[in-house]
């Protein structure tokens, strides 16, 4: 079954399945996968970050970054 679709004007409005709100991720269904899915992304790319840096840095720096980059 096709969705129907939005015409003003005879101009077709697209659809967005996926919007943000507020730095949110809403999707059309109201599930929780697509910010889920994003959060982990940019998590897991802060914790490959921190990762090489704990042979760089010191602990207290290594903490000041960690909750830069994950602590909100």
């Amino acid at each position: 079954m096709s969705k129907p679709y939005l015409n003003i004007d005879n101009i077709e409005i697209q659809r967005d399945y996926v919007t943000k709100f507020l730095g949110v991720l809403i999707d059309e269904n109201l599930s929780w996968k697509s910010q889920i899915s994003n959060v982990s992304s940019k998590i897991s790319n802060s914790i490959g970050i921190l990762y090489i840096e704990t042979f760089l840095i010191r602990n207290f720096s290594l903490n000041f970054i960690f909750h830069s980059f994950i602590a909100i």
